[in-house]
C-alpha cells in the first residue's frame, strides 16, 4: 500500500511539472539555447553549438505536444 501511495504522489508531481513546462520553455530557448547557436570558432564553441542544437529537438517535440490544439504560433518570436 505504501508503494502505491508513493507511485500516485510521483505521478501527480510529474503531471504538475508537465503542465508548467511551456512556461519555462520560451525563456530557456531564448536565454540559453539560441545565444549558443551563434557561430564562434574553436572546438569548445563547436561543442556548445552541438549541445544547443541537441536541445532544440526535444524542446520542439515537447512544445508541440503541449500546444496541440491550442495555437499555431511559433514559440520564439523577435
Amino acid at each position: 500500500m505504501k508503494h502505491i501511495n508513493h507511485c500516485i504522489k510521483a505521478w501527480l508531481k510529474l503531471k504538475n511539472m508537465l503542465r508548467q513546462f511551456p512556461i519555462y520553455l520560451e525563456p530557456f530557448l531564448k536565454d540559453i539555447v539560441v545565444p549558443n547557436l551563434l557561430w564562434h570558432a574553436g572546438r569548445t564553441a563547436a561543442a556548445i553549438r552541438t549541445s544547443a542544437i541537441s536541445c532544440l529537438g526535444p524542446a520542439a517535440q515537447r512544445s508541440t505536444l503541449c500546444r496541440a490544439g491550442k495555437s499555431n504560433q511559433p514559440i520564439l518570436t523577435d
